[in-house]
């Protein structure tokens, strides 16, 4: 390292310590470090290049989301190899707000959620996940919602012509951004239940593909929030209408985030929706405190730490080749769930020192996080096909490894439960009045599923040498 002494003031680390990707970072955006002597009107632009690996380029990723807004873009390349992995640009959010919930009976963004109304949550998870400027598009209660964000630093516009539709606010919250951004997530006011970890995997995949749009798929359904990059603008700005950035998919490429949780498909518009959205979050909340938030990925790299201390990156390939069809997680998904594990006290990482290579954290599970994880791995699969096809696969899958009798237990299980399943739908159709022919079809479907899940539980445990 040259002049160490003056890079460990700017960085804060002392001399003999390791450089970590943090430090890096800290030294590129300082006045007197990374930007001294940049005109104020410059492009500023970082090249973080020798990133052969993927690990490095993991770590090049951290750098370049604390990068920014203070650089228009971050390259992370190996220039070597004329290769290019990832180009991030400032990304804003805006976020529609300007209806008049005339279905709601009262104003949407004001609705509470975890004791805070809807429009400050989104904001806040649009500022944690990196998003600058947020731009909150207002209009039909404008003075309420400046209320409730008015010591957040986001931006609020009025628009004026809110009532002429949707496409108005879009409009209203391009205008209101700088030059420089690369590209905008648009987040709705009545879906305060988005999380943070959500808005970083689709700013990632822009930076890794620079599609013109990003969008979350969940259970094969686009949902929201979606990302557009810049070559999308003029397109959004011609809308007319009460039409919002759904109108232009037809005319650009569109790549596509996996996501586990079908909570995300909700949105607000009538009490009713209101309240199917609130029991949803009491749903989550009373499976986080008996440790059945079954169809979290959390409980895959947990499994996979508990049968030996591994690398973030080796983790996300390993759920990829063993798991690949049960579970799709982004490299970035899996770093992020890997950091909230760690604040939780369920695994701890330490960098690990390589020869001719940077050191790399590798992570264990604690005490704590091994019973996390054997807590859950015990508890039963509600009988639906998407907990069958997600939960139960996941947890045959490491019972298998670790005691091929208990697997066997457990799909004996999984057919009693799944018997009683198929009892209580078939007891609640009889009782349908003739006149509910909707509901009727609707459990047929649900029975079928059931039905079928039955055949595949015998197939499954004489494929896997069990007698029945």
């Amino acid at each position: 390292m040259h002049r160490p002494e003056r890079y460990a003031s700017l960085s804060g680390l002392s001399i003999g310590d390791t450089i970590t990707p943090d430090a890096i970072a800290r030294v590129l955006r300082d006045p007197i470090g990374g930007l001294k002597n940049m005109p104020p009107t410059a492009r500023r632009i970082a090249l973080l290049n020798q990133a052969d690996t993927p690990e490095l380029q993991t770590q090049a990723q951290v750098i370049a989301r604390q990068l920014l807004p203070a650089y228009q873009a971050i390259g992370i390349t190996a220039l070597k190899y004329q290769q290019v992995f990832a180009v991030h640009e400032p990304t804003a959010g805006i976020i529609l707000a300007a209806g008049a919930s005339t279905r709601m009976g009262q104003p949407k963004p004001l609705l509470r959620w975890r004791d805070e109304p809807f429009i400050r949550q989104v904001a806040r998870t649009a500022l944690a996940a990196g998003l600058s400027p947020v731009v909150i598009v207002a209009g039909a209660h404008t003075a309420e919602i400046q209320a409730a964000v008015a010591d957040l630093p986001v931006r609020l516009v009025y628009n004026a012509d809110w009532e002429a539709g949707q496409s108005t606010s879009v409009r209203c919250g391009l205008q209101a951004l700088p030059g420089t951004i690369g590209s905008a997530v648009f987040l709705l006011a009545d879906q305060p239940q988005i999380p943070i970890e959500l808005v970083i995997a689709l700013h990632d995949q822009h930076a890794r593909s620079l599609s013109p749009i990003v969008a979350p798929l969940i259970d094969d359904r686009r949902g929201n929030p979606v990302l557009f990059d810049r070559v999308t603008f003029a397109d959004l700005q011609a809308l007319t209408g009460d039409v919002g950035g759904r109108a232009v998919f037809a005319r650009h490429p569109i790549a596509y985030v996996p996501w586990h949780d079908a909570n995300l498909l909700l949105d607000v518009d009538t009490p009713e929706d209101y309240q199917r959205l609130l029991e949803a979050l009491r749903a989550s909340d009373d499976e986080q405190k008996t440790v059945s938030s079954a169809l979290s990925p959390e409980y895959v790299l947990l499994g996979f730490l508990a049968q030996r201390p591994a690398h973030g990156y080796d983790l996300h390939e390993q759920v990829q080749e063993e798991l690949g069809q049960i579970w799709q997680i982004s490299l970035s998904q899996t770093y992020n769930i890997l950091k909230r594990l760690e604040a939780e006290g369920f695994i701890v990482g330490a960098l690990q020192e390589q020869e001719k290579a940077p050191a790399r954290r590798r992570f264990r599970l604690t005490p704590l996080g091994r019973r996390h994880f054997e807590e859950w791995l015990i508890l039963p699969a509600e009988p639906s096909a998407r907990a069958i096809r997600v939960e139960f696969l996941t947890r045959l899958y490491f019972t298998y490894i670790a005691d091929p009798q208990a697997a066997r237990r457990l799909i004996e299980a999984q057919i009693v439960s799944t018997q009683a399943g198929v009892a209580h739908l078939a007891e609640i159709l009889g009782e349908l009045s003739p006149e509910q022919v909707f509901n009727q079809l609707g459990l047929d479907l649900r029975l079928r599923q059931l039905t079928s899940i039955l055949e595949w539980l015998t197939e499954c445990r004489a494929i896997l040498g069990f007698e029945p």
